[in-house]
This record gives C-alpha cells, sequence and structure tokens, in this order.
C-alpha cells in the first residue's frame, strides 16, 4: 500500500512538473516589480548613476528602466529614431520619449511608465512617473513609485494616467501625445 501511495506521488509530481513546462513559466527578469529593491533607499537629494535625483520619482523610474536595458545616461537618452533627448522633471518625459520615437500613449502595459503633467491628479508642479508593475482586468495600472503619497519613499497604487510611455516591448510609430 505505501508503495502504490509513493508510486502515485511520484506520478503526480510528474505530471504537474509536465504541466508547469507546457504551460510555460513567466520569464524571470533581474527586475523585482513590486519590491523596494531600489538603491538608493534612504537617501535623499544626491544624483544617482541616471543623473537623477535620489529619492524622487524620476530616479526610481530610471532605476527600473534600467533593469529592462534602458539605460539613461546624465538624465538623457538616445531613443529608437537615433535622436537623443534630456528627461528632467516627471512631466516632461512624455514629450522627451514622443521626440526621440518611443510610444506614448494612453494604455497602460506592463514595463510602461505613466506620466502626470503638474498638477494632474495631485502630482507636484513638476509632475510625476511611475513604473506599471501590473495591469489589472479593468485596464489600470498598478504602479510603483517613488515620493507619490510617501515623500522620498517608495509607494504602490491603482490608479490611471493619461499617459504611458512604452520604453520595453513596443514598436515605434507616429505619436500624438494626448491633451
Amino acid at each position: 500500500m505505501d508503495r502504490d501511495r509513493f508510486s502515485l506521488r511520484k506520478a503526480l509530481s510528474a505530471l504537474m512538473g509536465a504541466t508547469v513546462l507546457l504551460l510555460g513559466i513567466p520569464a524571470l527578469t533581474v527586475s523585482a516589480a513590486g519590491i523596494d529593491d531600489y538603491p538608493y533607499r534612504g537617501t535623499s537629494n544626491l544624483l544617482d548613476r541616471w543623473g537623477f535625483y535620489t529619492g524622487y520619482c524620476t530616479s526610481f523610474a530610471a532605476f527600473r528602466l534600467s533593469q529592462e536595458g534602458v539605460v539613461l545616461h546624465g538624465a538623457t537618452l538616445q531613443g529608437p529614431n537615433g535622436k537623443s533627448a534630456f528627461f528632467g522633471n516627471g512631466g516632461t518625459w512624455d514629450a522627451a520619449a514622443a521626440s526621440i520615437g518611443y510610444v506614448v500613449d494612453a494604455h497602460p502595459t506592463v514595463g510602461s511608465v505613466a506620466v502626470w503633467h503638474g498638477g494632474e491628479d495631485g502630482a507636484w508642479s513638476g509632475g510625476h512617473v511611475a513604473y506599471v508593475m501590473a495591469v489589472d482586468g479593468a485596464g489600470n495600472a498598478v504602479v510603483e513609485e517613488y515620493n507619490w503619497s510617501n515623500y522620498l519613499r517608495y509607494g504602490q497604487r491603482t490608479t490611471q494616467a493619461r499617459r504611458y510611455i512604452h520604453f520595453v516591448g513596443a514598436a515605434t510609430r507616429p505619436v500624438v501625445l494626448p491633451p
């Protein structure tokens, strides 16, 4: 009887393993979206390796993008069209990204960056950016960010922005920015 139970357990384990392989496992990335693994946690107003001030939304977004292979240097990025743009305050990121060939639209996708212009939905005057770590069934962005409701600290929330920049995995096309 014990031998039959062991064989059944072994067969079920093999079946579950084969099912996982057939259905696929989401690819692991170096990004740990949903976890505060920001290397400058606890610091503020120091210049980070991407050219932004630590503790702010732009520094955190640049950190997440760097994990996806999109690396800013001196707060500047060269786009798919070969041009370069300066990414300053969060509220300017959409225009900068569009000018160098990235898709900017109103549809969140995992890995995109949500953008708020100054004063939109409570954003401070310089605007705000946040990394989209998930999209719920209703099409809302689940974002992680620094310096929104937690001053100079990490936070997560479910929200909608008017603009999303698709730095990773999106084909380039002409962009019309939403108002």
